[in-house]
């Protein structure tokens, strides 16, 4: 999947948003999707897990070095530790798309 920056997120988003649920600007919903994503950011960063109510739990995790291989060529390349985002979907999402799931087999 290609990498979509997060303004082009947030207006696809609020763009959703505004045309289906509310009466409010295009210009202050991504002001606010913005922000939203800011403080996310900056959550994350320092350190602290982000729960999206009924969404998920995002967080911050170590990943140590290792190796990589390349499927072309099969060539081993180390990797560098790194800290990554870990999200977990919740609960109530995950039973939706189970009853999707179930219903789509019937």
């Amino acid at each position: 999947m290609a990498s979509v920056p997060t303004s082009k997120i947030a207006g696809m988003v609020f763009d959703k948003l505004t045309a289906d649920k509310s009466n409010v600007t295009k210009t202050f919903c991504n002001a606010t999707m913005n922000a939203v994503l800011e403080v996310i950011s900056d959550c994350l960063v320092a350190g602290d897990s982000v729960e999206l109510k009924g969404v998920g739990v995002l967080k911050k995790k170590k990943k140590p070095a290792g190796t990589a291989r390349k499927p072309r060529t099969g060539e081993v390349t180390p990797t560098e530790a790194k800290r990554v985002v870990k999200f977990s979907v919740s609960k109530t999402i995950k039973d939706k798309l189970n009853c999707i799931l179930a219903a789509v087999k019937k």
